[in-house]
């Protein structure tokens, strides 16, 4: 890896326990499948990645399979929380079955998971059909065998939980599954794609930034909920989340809140619990 970033939480354990968190691994690829619009999307967004992540000649994937090398070296479980490709395109899927069948991990949605337009209006106003987005994740999650919303795994007595946001809200199902976390009643460490300290995910305003985010004020409402949920859980010992492809640290937010760079660029963050 280019960079692997280390972060240290003391809960007490009797022994250590460690995580890999991966996040914003962008693959970018396209075959036959795809037509040539999907085709010029996705050229156009890898050199987007190239020149942001420096990541040439090693792609997104590549950097993804030594990510996963890494965490079998470590004894780390693996959690990664979105936008591990780039655009729905049938080249992207053919990769991540290459890099993730067969192995163990907690995955939570990013955006571009469920996406055939780039995220950026400027270049390639979204022209996707009303259920575009719903279909998408239905035939993925038909496709692939985890779980794309909610899941969760103990281990070493630290129950890590992965909550979707991937549209920069809280769903209700999110926060029914939190609450059924929380009745466990073991210390939690969250995972989701928007990092917990995002604007989108506290307030209600008419229109999200991106303007052709629109939400509405029921969606608000339960985000809000959650977040309030989380923010006032005392099990909920540390939030982990990407999708801004730059390191952010909140050790003084309630919970603690860390945001780690894109794999794309070779950057994943280490986390060991003692």
């Amino acid at each position: 890896m280019v960079k692997i970033l280390r972060t240290e939480l003391d809960l007490g354990l009797e022994r250590p326990i460690k995580i890999l968190h991966i996040t914003d691994t962008h693959i970018t690829e396209s075959n036959d499948e795809d037509d040539q619009r999907m085709k010029d999307l996705i050229e156009m967004r890898r050199k987007t990645f190239i020149k942001e992540g420096n990541y040439a000649p090693r792609t997104p994937q590549e950097y993804l399979i030594e990510a996963f090398e890494l965490a079998e070296a470590e004894g780390a479980y693996s959690v990664l929380t979105g936008d591990i490709t780039d655009l729905n395109s049938a080249g992207g899927r053919i990769a991540l079955h290459e890099c993730l069948d067969g192995r163990e991990f907690l995955f939570t949605a990013g955006t571009h998971e469920f996406q055939r337009s780039s995220c950026t209006p400027k270049c390639c106003p979204l022209e996707e059909p009303g259920t575009y987005y719903e279909d998408t994740r239905a035939a993925l999650q038909a496709e692939f065998p985890w779980n794309w919303d909610s899941d969760s795994r103990v281990i070493g007595g630290i129950n890590l939980v992965t909550l979707d946001n991937s549209q920069g809200f809280f769903t209700e199902d999110a926060y029914g599954k939190l609450q059924c976390e929380i009745e466990k009643g073991l210390p939690m460490i969250l995972f989701m794609h928007v990092p917990l300290t995002c604007e989108t995910l506290k307030r209600v305003p008419h229109v999200a930034p991106y303007e052709f985010y629109r939400f509405s004020q029921e969606e608000y409402e339960i985000s809000r909920k959650t977040v309030d949920l989380i923010e006032s859980c005392p099990m909920v010992k540390a939030t982990f989340a990407g999708h801004w492809h730059c390191e952010s640290l909140y050790p003084d937010h309630q919970p603690p809140t860390f945001v780690t760079p894109g794999t794309y660029a070779g950057i994943v963050r280490l986390i060991e619990i003692k």
